[in-house]
């Protein structure tokens, strides 16, 4: 492996900094919930026992969004005060365009004794006004920096118009939400001065995974008006295509429904899914049918409950209130063998934002979903399908892409590379590759040079498999088990700080393996060696 060069100076001090450097995190309280919020964002400020560094950033992710922002406030020699008053300190740090489960890079001094202010939050689009704040069950928390004693109090936003600081910039008036808030769970990477933090980022992904659940989050318009989105089964899932709209015109009266209500209804004959069938549906007044039980009428649409709360199709999933303006119709026709679920002319709940939609069912196990003039733009909007048993989220799709997406009625989780700790100098951290099915053999491909996006493996007979590193090194393991591993050593020699690797698995799987010849790859992990 070639190394780079190491300034004389570096030689002379790194002795003097390797026994000095401590690698730390802000300790932090237990995760108790995370609040879905689109008029704050949350987190803790503190006040610095000691000068030191403040080296990387990480929002906590309970409820796998895929991006994260977060912000630094020095707010002088005076804490924040306790709501409603407020005030604005200076903003420090701020990025929101950053992937989530992952370190940000960072290089902020902080003073002994003046207070600092950290927030942040994970949310399903970059720049959403929507914040997905971990939290911790109490307002204060007993902590250290460094081996010194610190309290963390729950910090909160206060902006207006309401929002999260994704999508105003941050730098807003902040408080201390008093005995009422919780403290926010930012990880927080802290040394005594300024260095390389070790990293371990994950980027790529695998192309073996098979998932029941298809979805895509909006946080303002839909893009789908005057479309459908069909349904096809196929042996083990369905097919979901974009397709030009086809339109009921409900001949039924309206359901009279009241605000975040399901309601039962008889099709009259048997509707297949899954390998399972219903002959009645769930309808909830908030843009979704239940095809299994009178599950919760879900007026907060999250990823977390879409995955959890049953066999779900969200057409238009937000707080819609049929009470306040529009009609559902449900019109079944047992001969024919179809139904429709009409959404028309339905509020989002307090707004003017009317939505025109529809669900088609038909007895070969065909779906539609269908929109004609959908205004929903506030809040989060969810559209998607699954069996909603703990099922594994399976990402976002863009469903106006044109793109098919395939669902299946049996998952295989994605084969997942991923490290035990971070590359310090001198220590030896394990390489693990989880979830190979049937496998033959498996290795570990190392490289210099990082692809990403990755190459088009589809030449090589591996469709939607992409190469993410160039091949320099490479372990091979032989077995059939479901997981493997390799620990890679890093020498205790500062010339290595600042050496970025990158790896990624690959196997061979006879049986379930997802292309012609059987190969599958997994996602794939940079590594940079630090101090810290």
């Amino acid at each position: 492996m070639p190394r780079p060069p190491v300034p004389v100076s570096f030689r002379v001090l790194a002795p003097l900094v390797l026994a000095i450097a401590v690698p730390a995190q802000i300790p932090l309280p237990p995760q108790f919930f995370t609040i879905t919020s689109s008029i704050d964002t949350g987190g803790f400020y503190f006040q610095a026992p000691v000068n030191f560094h403040i080296l990387g950033l990480e929002a906590k992710n309970e409820l796998n969004q895929p991006y994260q922002v977060v912000e630094v406030i020095d707010f002088g020699t005076t804490p924040p005060p306790t709501l409603p008053v407020t005030r604005v300190g200076t903003q420090l740090f701020y990025a929101n365009q950053e992937l989530s489960d992952r370190i940000i890079d960072t290089s902020i001094p902080c003073v002994a004794g003046n207070w600092y202010g950290v927030l942040g939050a994970c949310t399903s689009a970059r720049t959403s006004a929507t914040s997905y704040n971990a939290k911790a069950q109490f307002d204060t928390f007993p902590s250290d920096i460094l081996g010194h004693p610190v309290t963390l109090t729950a910090l909160s936003t206060v902006s207006a118009p309401f929002s999260g600081i994704a999508s105003n910039g941050g730098n807003q008036p902040c408080g201390r939400p008093g005995g009422f808030g919780n403290v926010g769970r930012i990880d927080v990477y802290v040394a005594p001065g300024n260095g390389v933090l070790a990293r371990a980022r994950r980027f790529g992904y695998s192309c073996n995974a098979h998932y029941s659940s298809f979805y895509q989050l909006f946080n303002g318009p839909i893009d789908l008006q005057n479309s459908s989105l069909e349904f096809t089964p196929r042996p083990l899932g369905h097919t979901i295509r974009q397709r030009p709209l086809q339109w009921h015109t409900p001949t039924s009266s309206p359901i009279p429904f009241n605000d975040d209500q399901v309601i039962q209804v008889a099709l009259g004959w048997t509707f297949p899914y899954e390998n399972r069938d219903t002959t009645e549906l769930w309808i909830s007044s908030n843009g979704f049918v239940n095809l299994r039980g009178t599950y919760a009428s879900g007026n907060s649409a999250s990823v977390f409950a879409f995955l959890r709360e049953g066999r779900k199709l969200a057409a238009l999933w937000n707080d819609l209130d049929p009470s306040a303006g529009g009609a559902i119709y449900f019109d079944t026709d047992p001969v024919a063998g179809t139904a429709f679920v009409t959404f028309d002319q339905v509020p989002r709940k307090g707004t003017t934002e009317l939505n025109t939609f529809q669900i088609a069912f038909e007895q070969n196990g065909n779906v539609a979903l269908r929109y004609q003039n959908c205004a929903a733009r506030t809040g989060t909007t969810l559209i998607g399908w699954t069996p909603g048993s703990g099922n594994p989220d399976p990402g976002q799709v863009d469903l106006s892409s044109g793109a098919s997406v395939l669902t299946s009625s049996w998952e295989i989780e994605p084969m997942v590379l991923s490290t035990s700790a971070r590359p310090f100098l001198g220590t030896t951290i394990d390489l693990v590759l989880d979830s190979l099915e049937r496998t033959l053999f498996a290795g570990f491909v190392f490289g210099l040079t990082k692809f990403d996006p990755g190459i088009d493996l589809t030449p090589f007979g591996m469709p939607r498999c992409v190469q993410s590193c160039s091949e320099d090194a490479a372990v091979l393991r032989i077995g059939a088990q479901r997981s493997t591993s390799y620990s890679l050593t890093i020498p205790n020699d500062p010339t290595f700080v600042g050496v970025e690797l990158c790896v990624q698995g690959a196997a061979h799987c006879p049986v379930l393996g997802p292309n012609v010849n059987r190969p599958t790859t997994s996602n794939a992990l940079e590594l940079r060696v630090g101090i810290y």
